[in-house]
């Protein structure tokens, strides 16, 4: 498994490369996160799309660690081999890619580092935000939507 963070986003992948756009938004109050990830072929065209809601998260990093995380679970059910994650958390990239040990998100790494060893090409791309909107919009509208169905904390 090839696993690299490139630092030029404008990198094209092979044609047999999926891309896929990750984002995670996460609520202070309520510990909750909506989780999005959208692949796309070479040419553009959205082949999937997956959300989760997460309660029990504890920071906005762990949220978006556990968007890499869900984007790779996601790709190996769809048995995609190459696949480029894209993200707009530079932190959780480099921890990856370098085996950075962050107390915080140290097991969400450690399945990370395993799920990659399911894939024949693996890259992780830095993604600015002005260019992850539509992961972005996803995570938000999954977390709005578990808010509303959750409710207030019982306290």
């Amino acid at each position: 498994m090839a696993s690299s963070v490139l630092k030029n986003p404008q990198v094209q992948p092979s044609e047999n490369t999926t891309r896929c756009n990750t984002d995670a938004a996460w609520n202070k109050a309520s510990k909750a996160a909506g989780l999005a990830c959208i692949f796309k072929n070479n040419t553009g065209i959205e082949v999937h799309r997956a959300s989760w809601n997460q309660d029990f998260v504890t920071s906005p990093l762990m949220a978006e660690a556990m968007a890499v995380r869900l984007a790779l679970l996601t790709a190996a059910s769809l048995d995609i081999f190459d696949l480029q994650v894209r993200s707009d958390n530079q932190t959780v990239l480099r921890a990856i890619t370098r085996k950075q040990q962050i107390k915080e998100i140290y097991d969400i790494l450690a399945d990370i580092n395993r799920l990659s060893l399911s894939f024949a090409s693996l890259s992780f791309v830095f993604t600015p935000c002005s260019e992850n909107a539509e992961a972005d919009g996803l995570a938000k509208s999954s977390l709005r939507l578990f808010l509303s169905i959750s409710g207030p904390p019982i306290g």
